[in-house]
């Protein structure tokens, strides 16, 4: 820790915040929008109740430009949106056909929503973390969208609950996260999930 940190924690109370920049390799502004487009329209077509109170929380938590992560994959603006439409067409890929449509759709493209709130661009274009909103993606994002009022039927509530595989659940949701694994709709998105994932680390 330098002498600047520890004066601002001295003054302050607390760290400054760090602020990171990813110009070099963002998205460019149509690739953004387009993927925007298309996410939004597969979203729409399952006319699920609640997409639209969906759709409103992933525009104002900026779904569509923040990174997925910023020291992995995904790291540059653009990409959040970007890895769950690459999901959605390795799940659509892979997914046997008697699974329905719209729970392809939603799992595959809302299973990391809550990574919308957890970056936001200040006016300069510096990337900023928010503090206290890391930590049980699959748990924060049903309950965003549960929020959102839209309905899960379970089938798609595990595979979102679960799709960092459930190997660290806690003791009282061992059986869920075992449930969730035996799912046909999980396993094409935990192996959707993990491989796109992958190829940028």
């Amino acid at each position: 820790m330098n002498f600047f940190t520890d004066l601002y924690k001295k003054i302050f109370g607390k760290s400054k915040h760090r602020v990171y920049y990813t110009f070099e390799n963002d998205l460019p502004e149509e690739d953004i929008a387009a993927n925007r487009e298309t996410i939004l329209k597969l979203l729409r077509s399952t006319n699920r109740e609640g997409i639209e109170n969906v759709i409103a929380y992933m525009e104002s938590k900026d779904y569509f430009n923040v990174p997925a992560t910023i020291h992995h994959h995904h790291n540059y603006k653009g990409g959040l949106a970007e890895h769950s439409l690459s999901v959605y067409n390795m799940v659509i890929e892979t997914v046997p056909e008697t699974e329905p449509l719209d729970s392809v759709i939603l799992v595959s493209l809302l299973h990391d929503i809550c990574k919308s709130d957890q970056w936001y661009y200040d006016k300069r274009g510096g990337l900023h973390r928010n503090h206290g909103n890391g930590g049980g993606r699959g748990r924060r994002s049903v309950k965003i969208l549960q929020d959102c009022g839209m309905p899960m039927n379970e089938t798609e509530r595990r595979a979102i609950r679960w799709h960092m595989g459930g190997t660290n659940a806690k003791f009282e949701d061992i059986e869920d996260a075992a449930a969730a694994r035996k799912e046909v709709l999980w396993q094409s998105l935990y192996a959707a999930d993990r491989d796109d994932s992958s190829r940028y680390d």
